[in-house]
């Protein structure tokens, strides 16, 4: 891996590009999104044995912090991969996942990006953030039955729910049929107004890379 990653960085020189710096965005699933008033050394040391315990000894796993405005994103990478990422992109800032769709509303809105085998759901309430969390599903009945009971559980009639699809999802599956059959305004992730890509990218569905565009947009 980290020959790899190095073979990789040297086609992408950014010690040659005045003011760049390597952003690496991480998708796992243990991660955890808490105010960051709470965020201390007793907190993360708590979350790593309770929330993170794991197969991988905590010796193996690094503990990253992500600051979200006013809340941390807490999450792991085994070491030996956060150690090949920091010689291959010297200085590269490591964050988590969340960060704030570009097109929230004050409405009730759920995220969902999709992935294989896995949903990784932001809920908004009112334009407030709920809820952050990753969900194992198996089949199309498994990811609606989730995104159903969030909505039970917050007390959150469907029909009053936006629905905003990304990832590795098309209009056309078998998932995205069964969503819309329940959530009536459901839609696949659109472009920012005023937010333009490169040539040569423009003709991939955007809901396949909307997630990077939210952390592209808010640093």
């Amino acid at each position: 891996l980290s020959a790899d990653l190095r073979a990789y960085s040297n086609h992408l020189p950014l010690s040659q590009i005045a003011g760049s710096q390597a952003l690496m965005i991480t998708s796992v699933s243990s991660t955890a999104l808490i105010p960051a008033s709470y965020d201390s050394s007793e907190m993360r040391g708590l979350m790593q044995k309770e929330i993170f315990a794991g197969e991988v000894s905590t010796s193996e796993m690094e503990l990253y912090n992500s600051r979200k405005d006013d809340k941390n994103e807490i999450f792991e990478l085994p070491a030996q991969l956060s150690q090949a990422l920091l010689s291959a992109f010297p200085g590269c800032e490591i964050v988590g996942a969340y960060a704030a769709p570009q097109e929230l509303t004050t409405g009730n809105e759920l995220f969902c990006r999709v992935e294989a085998n896995k949903l990784f759901v932001t809920l908004y309430v009112s334009g407030a953030l709920h809820l952050y969390q990753s969900y194992d599903y198996i089949n199309a009945e498994d990811a609606l039955y989730c995104l159903l009971q969030i909505c039970y559980v917050h007390q959150l009639p469907v029909a009053d729910v936006r629905l905003k699809l990304s990832g590795g999802i098309s209009t056309d599956s078998v998932l995205f049929n069964k969503l819309h059959n329940y959530f009536l305004h459901t839609q696949l992730r659109e472009l920012p107004e005023g937010v333009t890509v490169h040539s040569s990218i423009v003709t991939v569905p955007v809901h396949y890379y909307a997630h990077l565009l939210d952390h592209a947009l808010c640093v």
